[in-house]
């Protein structure tokens, strides 16, 4: 029977620790944890064209899913995760205010919203 050495486990365990900050890291990357009001969340994620997409969910229900902006002409996306998050966070505060939750162009460029056209 083969004995591992301290040194042979430190290391494999250094190793274990490193890979399981990349997945989490990853994950982190690719969604965001959501944030909440008032029984709505919303939830950030790149999308598989390179943008940022976000959902908006109300007591674990998807009401939203925002693929592509809507207000423009053409497939648009959130340039950043950051983007989309304030685009989703503006929706969600509108909803639950029970007010009309679309989202113009005027409401991009007054909160500095960048976007990427996507194919």
């Amino acid at each position: 029977m083969k004995h591992l050495n301290i040194k042979t486990i430190g290391i494999g365990l250094v190793l274990a620790t490193i890979l399981s900050l990349l997945v989490i890291y990853s994950i982190g990357q690719q969604q965001d944890s959501f944030i909440e009001k008032e029984g709505y969340h919303v939830v950030t994620q790149k999308s598989e064209q390179g943008g940022w997409i976000y959902n908006i969910y109300h007591s674990q229900q998807l009401l939203i899913k925002q693929e592509y902006v809507p207000a423009l002409d053409g497939k648009f996306q959130f340039s950043t995760q950051k983007d989309a998050k304030k685009a989703g966070t503006k929706v969600m505060e509108r909803l639950s205010k029970g007010h009309n939750p679309s989202l113009s162009p005027k409401d991009f460029n007054e909160n500095n919203i960048q976007l990427v056209k996507v194919p």
